[in-house]
This record gives structure tokens, sequence and C-alpha cells, in this order.
């Protein structure tokens, strides 16, 4: 297929659905493509475009074949533990307390996905609402994949989908059923399925999904074009009930445009809130879609980094400075610091590494590892390597594996902050507290008092908060603030990213003032 030809396709899935197709990703768009123009028996690949964009009944059906070919779905139960545990701790007891009179709880699972998460919404609702059966509950599931939905409906899972599941959890809700699990009727009959198209369909029709209380739009944006992510915000601000909530994936929503949310600070993710009226709206057009850079990562968030392996964030002995009380002091020691993270490594990462890390951020968990042990086979170790496969394996839940490599990277590179970042990711995963706070600890060792450190001190706060250590907590929430108060203003600006510096001081302050 001609690389113009091609590039037309890549336009009009964009177009259609938001899924971006990177030029890397042609070849393998290409072959799908021809497999479906095949199976049609279109002479040429041009006519196989012609029945995408057609106006009859055909070409919506043919959407529906070819969608599961580009899209990969992948889900689990309570996935993101750190997320759910908000969710059960402060946002949905709060949405209970603002509904107990109408007793009425409408919540949009968008890109559902096989089903996961409304089921595990709706097990979450039934362990915080004695009175359950009182409640008219209502949780939709949508997604473009009818392969997934229909899946989803079924409601029968292998045991991979329980891999964060306790099993007194699956012997309480599931029914046993051949080798896997199926959801109760119980859990299902607050749940419903449809196939909606989150960048070209018209929102509901149905009264009962035109206004929500919480909507879930998780692993989603990381596939779409900067633009139609803005779309689709403006879309979800027009359901959510005034003050109703949007949770996303960490760092989904960096660097997108017109985003009418108010963006919400908690130790274990950022959440989206909508105001009491509809100003923020606008017309969003793909000449915004425009990807901001990101030097440094979100406070409260693990470190993400948008534009590759390139970006580690390497902390040297000679920045392990110790916080002092002088204001003047603290200020030159972070500019110092500030300086030598900005520089960065200027070492040149293998393309075949690069490739493997398209693969994970596709989420083509198997042909990532595969490419990144044929580059280690010719390779005695690598820091880039092994860090990737920690992510990999962790994103697969396997912390086993991802601990390993984690601990192989650090092998390499004694003095990186990322791999240390990632075990306390999975150490917080795991409930083991006090493995997390000694990384915490030594993320703050590596960094000093640099920008780098600011999230690994919130960590530790909220550690020590879990555990009602209350001195230590607000002791630690301080000097994050501190530090974050005697940045440059424009190394404060580009660490808070989608946030006004004012909201994210705002916010530490209010983390504070709760302990108080």
């Amino acid at each position: 297929m001609d690389d113009l030809l091609i590039q037309r396709f890549a336009q009009l899935i964009s177009a259609s659905i938001g899924l971006q197709i990177r030029p890397q990703d042609y070849p393998i768009l290409s072959q799908k493509i021809l497999t479906r123009a095949r199976e049609l028996r279109c002479s040429h690949p041009q006519d196989y475009y012609k029945i995408l964009t057609g106006e009859a009944a055909g070409s919506q059906k043919e959407w529906l074949q070819l969608i599961p070919l580009i899209t990969t779905p992948e889900s689990y139960f309570f996935r993101d533990r750190g997320q759910f545990k908000l969710l059960q701790t402060v946002i949905l007891p709060q949405l209970i307390a603002r509904q107990q009179q109408s007793k009425q709880l409408h919540i949009w699972s968008a890109g559902c996905s096989t089903g996961e998460e409304p089921y595990s919404l709706s097990l979450l609702l039934q362990k915080l609402l004695p009175n359950w059966k009182e409640w008219k509950i209502i949780i939709l599931g949508t997604d473009i994949n009818e392969l997934a939905l229909q899946k989803a409906r079924q409601g029968v899972y292998s045991p991979w989908s329980f891999r964060q599941v306790d099993s007194e959890i699956i012997s309480q809700s599931f029914l046993a059923l051949g080798s896997g699990w199926k959801i109760n009727p119980e859990t299902r009959k607050s749940v419903y399925f449809m196939n909606f198209n989150l960048v070209q369909d018209a929102l509901f029709e149905d009264s009962k999904f035109r206004s929500f209380d919480l909507i879930l739009c998780r692993n989603v944006f990381v596939y779409f074009e900067k633009y139609q992510i803005s779309k689709v915000l403006q879309k979800f601000y027009r359901v959510l009930k005034p003050q109703g909530y949007l949770i996303t994936a960490h760092a989904e929503l960096q660097g997108v445009e017109n985003n009418p949310f108010k963006p919400l600070i908690f130790p274990e993710s950022v959440v989206y809130q909508r105001s009491d009226d509809l100003q923020g709206l606008s017309e969003v057009s793909p000449a915004k879609s425009q990807l901001k850079p990101r030097d440094l990562c979100l406070v409260l968030s693990p470190v993400y980094h948008q534009n590759g392996l390139n970006s580690s964030l390497t902390c040297r002995p000679e920045n392990h400075n110790i916080l002092v009380n002088s204001s003047a002091n603290l200020k030159s020691q972070i500019v110092n610091s500030s300086q030598q993270i900005n520089r960065g490594s200027s070492s040149q990462i293998s393309a075949e590494i690069e490739e493997a890390n398209q693969l994970f951020q596709q989420k083509k968990y198997p042909e990532a590892i595969q490419k990144v042990n044929r580059f280690l086979e010719t390779t005695s170790s690598n820091f880039e390597a092994y860090y990737l496969l920690g992510k990999i394996y962790a994103n697969l839940g396997q912390y086993e594996e991802a601990t390993y490599y984690c601990q192989r990277a650090i092998a390499v590179d004694s003095l990186s902050v990322l791999p240390c970042y990632l075990l306390l990711n999975i150490a917080e995963e795991t409930n083991n507290i006090e493995e997390a706070k000694k990384l915490a600890k030594r993320i703050i060792y590596l960094s000093g008092v640099s920008p780098s450190s600011i999230s690994a001190y919130v960590k530790l706060a909220f550690l020590y908060q879990q555990e009602q250590n209350t001195n230590k907590a607000k002791k630690n929430y301080k000097t994050a603030l501190e530090i974050l108060q005697n940045l440059p203003l424009k190394a404060q600006v580009e660490y808070a990213e989608n946030l006004t510096v004012a909201e994210l001081k705002a916010s530490l302050n209010s983390l504070i003032n709760n302990l108080n």
C-alpha cells in the first residue's frame, strides 16, 4: 500500500474514533487493512477506503469489524489500587452523602473494554452501601469494541482478570463456571453496556444517561490525538452534574488544551471536578493539538515522561544537599540541582529500545518484551532496557519480575530515581508500607532538594498519614511545599503543568491543614 493511502486511512481512523496511528505503526495497520479488504474481495485498498467512508449501513457494519483489529482491550478488576482506594475512601462517600435523599447514583465507565471496571464499581458500592437494594444505581459501560462488549455482557472471566483481587471477594461475588468465574446477578443488575464512540456519537437521548455523578475514562486517552481528547472532555463536562468528578489514568491529560475541569490533588491521584456552570467550554480544532513538553513529574504521580526514555532524571552525589532553614540558601541549592537535572542524559538510546518503548506505550507487551530481550542478547547490561522491562511487567501485574528488572537497572545506574519510583508504586500496590517508605526516602536522598523530590516527599507524607503519624506526615507535606515555593517561577510553572501554581500550592496547603 502506498504511503499516501495509508496516511489517509490513519487520518480517517483518527477523525472517526480518535485513535492516533503513528507512522511507525503504518506497516501493521496496512496489514490489517489488506486482510479486511481481501475478506471483502476488494480489488484495491482504495475500494475498502470507500466502504469505510460510505453512507450505507455497510460502512457502520465494517467499522464494527475493523475496530477490534486496531484496538487492544486490556482490563482487570480493581485496576489501579490507589485510585480505587480514593474512590472507596473519598469520592464515592462524598457522592453517597450528596445523594442521600434521592438515593440515586449515575456513573459512566467510558472505554470499559471487557467490563471489569463497571463491575468493580458495582462491587465497591455494595460494600459502601448497607442498604444497597434501596438505591437506584446505574453504572453505564461504553466502548467502541463490540467484541469486548459482548464479553462484558456475558460477565465471564478467566483468573487473569482477578490478578489484583482477594480470593474472598471472588468467592462471595462470582460463580464458578468451568475454569473461570461468572459475575453474580446482584452485581450485574445495576450495570448497563452500550456501544458508544466517544469522538463521533452524540450524547445520550435516554435521560438516565444524561446526568452523571462520576465518569471514569482510564487508559483510553493514551491512544487519542490531543485535540480529540479536548473534544471528549467537552462532552464529559456537559453530562457531569455540577461538582461531579472525572477520573482518568495518571498523566493522561497532561498537555491537553481546553480542559474545562478543575484538577484536585489527592495522594493517590489527580481527579477532575466540574464547576457549577458551563463556563470554560469552547470549540476545539485540530490546529490546537500541540503536545506540550514535560520535563518533570507531576506532584503526587509517579515519574512519567512523554518524550521517551531519554529524559531520565538522574541526580548526582554533588547535589545531595541537606534541607536548611535559610530560604535564600535553599533557593540557591534548588536552582543548582534543577540545572543539573535539566541537562539530562546525553547517551543515545538504541533504536531497538525506542521501538520497544513505542510497543509498550501501545500496550503491546509481549512484542515489547521480545524486542528488549533481543537487544539484551547483544548487550551485557543496559539501564534503559532493564527499566523498560520493569515497567512492562509492572503493568502486567507481574511484580516479582518487575522488581527483578528494576534492581538490575539500579545495579547499572544506582543514582537514577526512575526505578525507585516504580518500586515505590509496586510497594504501595502490594501494601508493603515499610518498603514504600524506604524507597521514598531513597528518592529524596538521590534528589536532594531538587524539584524531583517533591513527589517523594508527598508520597512519604501520605504513607505516614496512613500510619496515623500526623506529625511526620505534616512535616513532609510542608517540606514539599517549601521546595515548590522556592523554585524559580518558571520552574514552578513547568512543574505544575496543567494546574496553575496557585492551585498546586493550595492543594498542598489543604493536605497540611487537614492534619491540624
